[in-house]
């Protein structure tokens, strides 16, 4: 596993939880090889922004419909 590079879906199991997404937060690994195995850290850096729907109002700034697909 590493850090994404896109979004992150938000787990809500609600039944009525909004559907949601969020930004990941940068981060990195850091890996140690110390000649028998390989230790890994991952360290986030900061927090990322987010939740943000994924269903878009109509008046959305720069998109022409609803829809992300």
């Amino acid at each position: 596993m590493a850090p994404s590079v896109t979004h992150q879906v938000a787990f809500d199991l609600r039944p009525d939880g909004p559907s949601v997404f969020v930004l990941e937060p940068r981060a990195f690994l850091l890996h140690l090889f110390d000649g028998t195995g390989v230790i890994t850290h991952m360290a986030q850096i900061d927090r990322a922004p987010g939740p943000f729907p994924f269903d878009l109002p109509d008046d959305y700034p720069g998109l022409s419909n609803k829809t992300l697909g």
